[in-house]
């Protein structure tokens, strides 16, 4: 489970900098990117203010099942 949810933080971003920027420089731009796309579908947020928002994965019953041979309930 712990490998799944790393891989799931990983791949939503932010990606890796380019050449010559800082982490945080790559993940100032991945939030302002993502709060733009928030804003043009009416969406007042700032990109550090989405940054804050948690950001949990959830991994459902059926994926758990699938993973550990357990059937799910239900």
């Amino acid at each position: 489970m712990e490998t799944l949810t790393q891989t799931a933080r990983t791949v939503v971003g932010p990606d890796e900098p380019l050449e010559g920027r800082s982490y945080e420089e790559g993940a100032a731009l991945h939030w302002a990117y993502l709060a733009g796309i928030a804003q043009e579908q009416g969406v007042p947020v700032g990109a550090g203010e989405l940054a804050a928002f948690p950001h949990d994965v959830d991994i459902s019953a059926q994926i758990r099942a699938r993973l550990t041979g357990v059937p799910s309930p239900g």
